[in-house]
């Protein structure tokens, strides 16, 4: 069982709100080799795996609470929202089946590859009720300080700013997505030894996922215009589809000799999909599942009423009609595919030196995006040079629903890798090694959630999440350099000691400049949680407007501007909007340290090893505590944000902002967390090898 509590210098969560993690794994496989002449053999494998994965919390059920403070400071009690109910149960079967022929120079295999699903997904968000509490604006006053109510005040008199419910209509409280899939996978392949020192791959492979199971119909969706024009249906699944991956490869040894090899490939490659989106249409039906949603209206005093019995949280007036989140896929919707080429050269130097060059080449063919289809067209733009789309007031097409995710295939995005190495081995015991990677990766949607509405929601734009750009992922490494060095030396007939160090030097994680607040009114909630507004960055003065007196305009002018000047991101883009994952936090440096201690003899003329190991990760912060440090965001599962301006209301079509923050805030908190922060980590292993 693994707990996760998620804490920064900006954003704390009491223990009560943490995240108990559980996961069982068993498998069993059979295998069974066959030869039927010195030309074919065969290799049948068998599999099952059966998984189990309960996510609870720990502490009594209390309904979550979020207070938003000035500086998008943040604090959370109460039951961690998603994790109320939440449950997860996999059952997979597996058969694999290789016939291979030696004729000539030419390997044949032919071959099938078939997985059967059977799956239990029980996810009821904010079953215990979910409430964010904020300050309220300059008209709601409290008569005791003369100053508007803080979020901590409202929290103290029970009036939220919004408030989340999320139930069972069933009679079962603990209601999921019970269904199964199956993936049937046939291909074929020739590895051609064309000449001594060329060979030639070349194969081909067919994917074919079904559905077994359709969701719950909801005829009052389903009779809609709005299902009607994007021809989805919440009891339809996607079609089986035939996906085709052609692959080709080769190998070069120039010369013939080892000096030179030349080797690459191109092909595409299906993966398969994942099925927790497409449980998503199974519990997020409209009837199935339903849900209510009250938010308090930008700029208007707060009115929500708190209520902390979990198990008695207010339902939709209008319960008897279908409603809540739906989740619909496309009918055509095919898994996700990507093309793929690289070439490289190994190369060797003189010296005894080994050099390699290598260049990747990835683009999405069958990628997806997530829209909303029940929200309205823009109505407009802001005024002024942010000019980015406006939605109306009452955004909604479907009244009784909230988001209609419309899960499709896009073929937007890319990537590509430049990796150049050195590496030489000397007869003394002694290794080198030294290599840089560059890796650009852009992407439409990143998919970075298990909830198919938070991957529409969190991801970063100017024009709202129904009209994305490609952008630099969250997956986008930049530069990345691995050194390593080893020696290793035998003595004594049986003993033998080896010492290494690793390096690894990576750009920063890369993170979105945001607006805190829906700044093109394309949300149906008030939670900051899910807007993702990318920041405008004024030219001067004229470009932005602050809430206030004059004076107190001026003053966060000043402020902002100088936040401006002193970020080598922002001022760099003024007139322009901040790019999606365009920052990054700073380089880091980390360096490992490996012993390890053997002693070995021959048995019955086969080498046995008696191995003692001392690892330490990120050695340098054993040395000096500022030494090795890494960096971290309390929402890392999403595109990594800072928020800088909060959108405090509309005058117009122009937003009125205030800014809270202090020039020394940083988008970025120093990790202190024991594996993979800044804190370095000691391991001590025995193991025994034999052959």
């Amino acid at each position: 069982e693994t707990v996760q509590l998620s804490r920064s210098p900006r954003s704390l969560t009491f223990t009560n709100g943490g995240i108990l993690r559980e996961s069982t794994t068993n498998s069993a496989v059979v295998e069974f080799n066959s030869r039927f002449s010195n030309s074919i053999s065969n290799n049948f494998v068998a599999g099952y795996t059966r998984v189990r994965e309960p996510r609870t919390t720990p502490g009594d059920p209390f309904p979550r609470v979020t207070l938003r403070l000035p500086g998008s400071r943040t604090v959370s009690l109460g039951t961690e929202a998603f994790s109320t109910v939440n449950q997860l149960d996999q059952d997979i079967f597996t058969l694999t089946d290789n016939l291979t022929i030696f004729k000539g120079k030419h390997t044949f295999t032919f071959g099938t590859h078939n997985e059967l699903y059977k799956m239990y997904n029980a996810f009821i968000g904010q079953a215990y009720g979910d409430y964010e509490f904020s300050s309220s604006p300059a008209s709601d006053v409290n008569p005791a300080t003369g100053q508007p109510y803080t979020a901590i005040e409202n929290f103290e008199r029970g009036i939220a700013t919004s408030y989340t419910y999320q139930y069972s209509r069933t009679s079962d409280p603990r209601e999921g997505a019970k269904f199964g899939a199956m993936q049937l996978g046939f291909y074929g392949q020739d590895e051609y030894q064309a000449t001594d020192n060329l060979k030639l791959t070349g194969g081909l492979r067919l994917d074919i996922p079904i559905y077994l199971d359709k969701p719950l119909e909801n005829e009052d969706f389903n009779n809609s215009a709005l299902a009607q024009r994007y021809d989805v249906r919440t009891n339809r699944m996607p079609k089986p589809a035939l996906m085709w991956s052609p692959r080709l490869g080769f190998n070069w040894d120039v010369k013939g000799d080892r000096t030179t090899q030349l080797r690459g490939g191109t092909g595409i490659f299906t993966s398969r999909f994942p099925f927790v989106w497409a449980g998503g249409a199974f519990t997020q039906s409209g009837v199935l599942l339903d849900q209510n949603r009250m938010v308090t209206a930008s700029g208007a005093a707060p009115a929500i009423p708190f209520n902390a019995d979990p198990f008695n949280q207010t339902k939709r007036t209008s319960a008897s009609q279908p409603g809540g989140n739906i989740t619909v896929l496309d009918r055509n919707f095919k898994v996700p595919q990507i093309f793929r080429t690289n070439i490289a050269v190994d190369q060797q130097l003189p010296f005894g030196f080994i050099g390699t060059a290598e260049l990747m080449y990835s683009k999405n063919l069958n990628s997806f995006n997530f829209n909303n289809i029940n929200l309205v067209e823009p109505s407009g733009t802001l005024e002024g040079a942010d000019n980015r789309v406006l939605y109306p007031a009452a955004n909604k097409i479907l009244p009784n629903y909230t988001e209609i995710v419309y899960i499709e295939n896009a073929n937007k995005g890319y990537s590509w890798t430049a990796t150049a190495q050195l590496q030489k081995s000397f007869s003394n015991g002694l290794y080198g090694s030294l290599a840089y990677s560059y890796t650009e990766s852009k992407d439409l949607n990143p998919g970075t959630s298990s909830q198919n509405h938070s991957n529409y929601y969190r991801v970063a734009s100017v024009n709202g999440s129904n009209n994305l750009e490609v952008g630099f992922s969250p997956f986008n490494v930049g530069s990345r350099i691995v050194g390593a060095i080893s020696y290793r030396r035998e003595y004594l007939r049986n003993l033998a000691t080896a010492v290494s160090v690793f390096y690894t030097g990576q750009s920063g994680t890369p993170f979105s400049y945001i607006v805190r607040g829906d700044v093109n009114r394309s949300t149906f909630t008030s939670s900051n949680s899910n807007h993702f507004s990318l920041l405008y960055i004024p030219r001067d003065v004229s470009e932005i407007r602050f809430a206030g007196s004059e004076a107190e305009q001026a003053a966060q002018w000043s402020e902002f501007n100088a936040f401006i000047e002193n970020n080598e991101y922002l001022s760099q883009r003024r007139g322009q909007y901040a790019e999606r994952n365009g920052a990054r936090t700073p380089f880091t440096h980390q360096f490992d340290f490996k012993f390890s201690q053997d002693i070995f003899a021959n048995i019955a003329d086969k080498r046995n090893v008696l191995q003692f190991t001392i690892d330490i990760l990120n050695v340098g912060n054993l040395l000096n505590k500022n030494w090795g440090e890494r960096y971290a965001y309390g929402n890392s599962y999403f595109d990594n944000t800072f928020q800088i301006l909060d959108l405090d209301s509309f005058s117009g079509n122009t937003p009125v902002y205030k800014f809270a923050r202090k020039g020394t805030d940083l988008p970025y908190t120093v990790s202190d967390e024991p594996i993979g922060g800044s804190r370095w980590v000691g391991q001590i292993g025995l193991r025994y090898i034999f052959n």
